[in-house]
């Protein structure tokens, strides 16, 4: 961190030298006016540095400013520039003085987590998982638009809602809605549990079920995350595909026809019905 003292009377600006290490000057070599500070402030920076400058002298009041300097060596730096201003007896702002810190690591910091959170923002409105990120004291996070249109929940409701309201709209439409409260309170009580389970509601949909708990490298519980998915049609399918073998077993024991099936490689009976048995005269529980 360094300091600056502006005469704005006279235009003199004076730095400390480790205030012109930080922008990347040898020390002794800024010139000392305000039009050589902005020269190394970034193009797309520079006017609104200028014009902060000027509403600071203008209204007399302080400024306080994160900006983009250009080292000589083209390297791009980030400022946080403060500046308290003073003014004289007649109440015209006559000087400025300030600090500037290099917040270089800090922006760079900031950008790799704004990055990372528009990835899993990415990879969660493109999961076929409703999926919603509940924090350690129960409040939402973050969730994808999937997870209101699985529950008819519309988003802006999902972005005034606490967990709780959540949970009540939830509750609402499933068939049991004590059992699917208990175990939701369990899992939050015990977030050492990961949890896969199936849910019916009340409009004839089957949920899946997934959570587990978020742990920071260390060991920190930092709360739960929640994924859903629609398997109607998949458990309809199974129990169509029960009923039919199931059709196919009735069909295949009450025949009056003998049924047997064999392995073709060696002629290995597989299954027979009691019909086939009473013909080859042998018991079908032996073969």
């Amino acid at each position: 961190m360094g300091s600056w003292d502006w005469n704005i009377l006279t235009g003199e600006v004076k730095w400390s030298d480790n205030l012109e290490e930080i922008h990347g000057m040898p020390s002794g070599s800024f010139g000392g006016t305000i039009d050589e500070f902005l020269k190394i402030v970034h193009p797309q920076d520079r006017d609104r540095v200028t014009q902060e400058i000027a509403h600071a002298i203008e209204t007399g009041t302080d400024y306080d400013i994160e900006f983009r300097i250009i080292w000589a060596d083209g390297s791009l730096h980030w400022i946080l520039g403060k500046g308290l201003t003073l003014k004289g007896s007649t109440g015209q702002a006559v000087r400025m003085i300030g600090l500037g810190m290099d917040i270089t690591d800090r922006k760079l910091t900031e950008q790799t987590l704004r990055r990372k959170n528009a990835l899993l923002q990415a990879q969660q409105e493109a999961s076929i998982d409703a999926i919603l990120v509940v924090d350690e004291n129960r409040k939402v996070v973050s969730y994808n638009q999937r997870f209101g249109r699985l529950w008819g929940i519309s988003e802006e409701t999902v972005q005034v809602s606490n967990s709780s309201q959540l949970l009540d709209r939830v509750n609402h439409q499933v068939a049991e809605p004590g059992a699917f409260m208990e175990r939701v309170q369990y899992l939050y009580e015990n977030p050492e549990v990961v949890s896969q389970d199936e849910i019916l509601l009340k409009d004839g949909r089957t949920l899946d079920r997934y959570s587990a708990a978020i742990w920071s490298s260390s060991g920190e519980y930092f709360g739960r995350v929640w994924y859903f998915r629609d398997i109607t049609e998949r458990k309809q399918a199974e129990e169509a595909l029960r009923r039919s073998e199931l059709k196919y077993r009735n069909i295949f024991e009450n025949s009056h026809v003998g049924i047997g099936r064999t392995r073709l490689e060696d002629g290995l009976y597989l299954d027979v019905n009691q019909r086939y048995a009473e013909i080859m005269g042998f018991n079908p529980r032996l073969t």
